[in-house]
C-alpha cells in the first residue's frame, strides 16, 4: 500500500490496549500503515511521501462522538443564537434580552409575515418564574408570525400565541401525562404559559424543516466544519427524523460529506425512512450509517427526569415518562428482531430501571443466535450505583454527561437536592464495575468541543462557582481519553476501523496545541487542535501564531 503521508518527532497518543506512546505514523490510502519509532516508521515509508515534523506536539485518534444530535446543529445554523457563550464563564440572557436577540434575527434574515422566527439555547436563570420565556415575551416579537424557542436542553419549549395555535394548543388542552404544558399562574386547568415539556412540542421541533435543498446542505457544509475544528471524526445523529436523513442522502449524492455519520433513527421513523432512501442499517453509504433506533424516556435532571424519589422541595412530582411502558416494549422487540442497535435516551434513576425491566424481559424471549448489537443508555445522570451491577449483566453501554453537571450544579442542587446532585453521572463507579463507558455533549445543548468533555470528567467543579462535586466519581486524563476514542469505537462496534492509532485502522487523527498527560487539569479547558486529518486527508488546519494556536472567533 502506497505511503500518502509520514508524521514524525511527536507524542503519538495511540489509546491502543497498552496506552502506548510512539514517536512517529505512517499514512496511505486512508489508512493507517505504521505506528512507532521515527526509525521503525521512516524504513516503512516510500521517500514520495509527504513528511510532517511534529516537533514534539501530541497526536491523538479521531474523536469519536458518543452522543449528540448532529441534524439538530445543522437546523440551528438559521436559527437565533439565545446560548449562554462560553462554557467556562457562562453569561445567560435574560427574557428581555432574548426578545431583542430574536427581533434583530428576525430583521436580519428579512423574515416576512408567516415566516417562522426561531431561535435556540435559552437558559431560564431566574426563580419563581423570573425570566420565563412565555407567550407573553414572544408576542413582542411578532403576534402574526409564529415565533419559537427551543430551551437549551432541547425539552423545553416556548411558542408565542400565534405558534401555539398552529400547534392546537389552547386552555382546553389537558396535559396527557406524556408532556406538561406549564399555565398562567401555575393554575391546573388554566390559559397555557407558552412554556412545553415532552414528546408535543419536541417532536414539532424535531420535525420542523424549512428552507431549500441548497440552503440545508450549506448548513451542513458549516456544521460539518465545525466538527472538524473541534477534532471530531465520527458524529451521531441521535434522534434522526425523515427530514435529516433527506439532507444527509443529498449530501451524499453531491459528495460533501467527509465526516462519519452515525444516525439513531426515531423508532417512530424507521420503517418509513428505510423505505423512502438507500440506507440499510448496519451498513455504511458515503460516510452514513444508521445504527438503530432512538427513544426518549424521560426528561432532563433541570426538569422532568424520570425519578424514583421526588423532585427537592415537591411532594410527588418524580418527572415525566415520554413513553408508555408498552410502547417502549414494543420498539425495542422489533430492533431485536431486526437485530437494529437499541439507543434510549433514560436520564433519572427510575427510567434507568424502566429500561432495564423492559429489556431483560424482551431480550431473553427475543432471543437470536446472532448477538445484538450492545443498547445505549444516553445520559443515566441520575442512576443509582446500586443499579450498575445490573446494567452491566445487561450489556448495556453507558454514555453519561458530565459536562451538564458542571455547567448546571446549581440548578441540579436546587431540583434534586445536593446529595443526589453530586453522584449524578457517576463515571469512576461505572468503569471499576466494568461497564462500557462513554461520554458526550449532547450538541447543540453543549457545543462539540471534546475537551470540554474532558476537562469535566477529570475536575467534576462547576463552571459557575467552581465548587467541587462528587470527586470520588473523578477520572484520570487517560480514561477520559479512551471515552473520547476507543470507549466510543466500541459503542458502535467500530473498535476494529477507528478509537485507536494502529495499523490497519482509519486514518482519523488529531493534532493538539497541548499535551492532554503533561498539562495540569483545569488547563484541559485549554487543548485546541491544531489539525484534523480524516481518512489521511487534513480537513481542518488551524492558523498559528508563534506556534500557539490562533483562537479567533472560539
Amino acid at each position: 500500500m502506497r505511503t500518502d503521508r509520514v508524521f514524525y518527532n511527536g507524542k503519538i497518543v495511540t489509546v491502543d490496549g497498552a496506552f502506548s506512546v510512539a514517536e512517529a505514523v505512517a499514512v496511505g490510502e486512508g489508512k493507517i500503515l505504521a505506528v512507532g519509532s521515527n526509525d521503525r516508521v521512516r524504513e516503512f515509508s516510500g521517500r514520495d511521501a509527504e513528511w510532517t515534523d511534529l516537533a514534539g506536539k501530541t497526536m491523538i485518534p479521531g474523536v469519536i462522538d458518543a452522543h449528540g444530535h448532529f441534524g439538530m446543529v445543522v437546523k440551528f445554523a438559521e436559527w437565533a443564537d439565545l446560548r449562554a457563550g462560553n462554557y467556562y464563564a457562562p453569561r445567560f440572557l435574560t427574557a428581555a434580552e432574548a426578545v431583542e436577540a430574536l427581533k434583530a434575527h428576525k430583521d436580519k434574515k428579512g423574515i416576512e409575515n408567516g415566516g417562522y422566527v426561531l431561535g435556540y439555547g435559552y437558559t431560564e436563570t431566574g426563580k419563581n418564574g423570573e425570566n420565563v420565556l412565555d407567550k407573553f415575551s414572544l408576542d413582542r416579537v411578532s403576534e402574526s408570525q409564529p415565533v419559537i424557542v427551543a430551551h437549551n436542553s432541547l425539552h423545553l419549549f416556548s411558542f408565542n400565541s400565534r405558534a401555539l395555535a398552529l400547534l392546537g394548543v389552547d386552555k382546553n388542552t389537558k396535559d396527557t401525562g406524556t408532556d406538561r404544558i406549564f399555565r398562567v399562574n401555575g393554575e391546573p386547568d388554566g390559559e397555557p404559559n407558552g412554556v412545553i415539556q415532552g414528546p408535543l412540542a419536541q417532536e414539532f421541533i424535531f420535525n420542523f424543516s424549512a428552507g431549500t435543498m441548497e440552503q440545508k446542505l450549506s448548513a451542513f457544509d458549516r456544521a460539518q466544519r465545525q466538527y472538524f475544528e473541534a477534532g471530531i471524526t465520527s458524529v451521531q445523529e441521535g434522534k434522526s427524523t425523515p427530514a435529516d436523513i433527506e439532507i444527509f442522502d443529498a449530501a451524499a449524492k453531491a459528495g460533501r460529506i467527509g465526516i462519519d455519520i452515525l444516525s439513531f433513527v426515531d423508532y417512530k421513523a424507521m420503517d418509513a425512512v428505510l423505505e423512502k432512501y438507500p440506507f440499510r442499517v448496519g451498513e455504511t453509504r458515503d460516510h452514513v450509517r444508521i445504527c438503530g433506533i432512538k427513544m426518549i424516556s424521560d426528561g432532563t435532571l433541570s426538569s422532568g427526569a424520570y425519578l424514583s424519589e421526588p423532585r427537592e422541595g415537591t411532594v410527588g412530582d418524580r418527572g415525566i415518562q415520554y413513553i408508555p411502558s408498552g410502547v417502549m416494549e414494543e420498539a425495542i422487540r422489533k430492533a431485536l428482531r431486526n437485530g437494529w442497535q437499541i439507543c434510549v435516551h433514560a436520564m433519572g434513576d427510575a427510567a434507568v430501571e424502566k429500561l432495564m425491566n423492559i429489556y431483560e424481559k424482551a431480550a431473553r424471549e427475543e432471543a437470536r443466535e446472532e448477538a445484538a448489537p450492545r443498547p445505549i443508555i444516553n445520559h443515566a445522570s441520575g442512576i443509582r450505583r446500586d443499579q450498575l451491577r445490573r446494567v452491566k449483566d445487561l450489556g448495556f453501554t453507558l454514555s453519561f454527561y458530565p459536562s451538564a453537571c458542571s455547567g448546571f450544579y446549581e440548578t441540579f442542587c436546587a431540583t434534586l437536592g445536593p446529595k443526589r446532585a453530586s453522584a449524578a453521572n457517576p463515571l469512576r463507579s461505572a468503569l471499576d464495575s466494568g461497564i462500557l463507558v462513554t461520554a458526550h455533549n449532547d450538541a447543540p445543548i453543549i457545543g462539540p468541543d471534546p475537551f470540554i468533555i474532558l476537562w469535566a470528567a477529570v475536575n467534576r467543579r462547576s463552571v459557575r462557582t467552581g465548587a467541587l462535586f462528587g470527586p470520588e466519581e473523578r477520572v484520570s486524563v487517560e480514561d477520559g481519553l479512551r471515552l473520547l476514542t476507543i470507549n466510543g469505537a466500541l459503542q458502535y462496534g467500530e473498535e476494529r476501523i477507528k478509537g485507536s492509532i494502529e495499523a490497519g485502522k482509519q486514518a482519523d487523527l488529531v493534532i493538539l496545541n497541548k499535551d492532554p498527560l503533561s498539562v495540569g487539569a483545569d488547563d484541559l479547558r485549554t487543548l485546541r487542535p491544531l489539525e484534523t486529518i480524516k481518512d489521511g486527508v487534513t480537513v481542518y488546519r488551524a492558523a498559528e501564531i508563534n506556534g500557539e494556536i490562533n483562537e479567533g472567533d472560539k
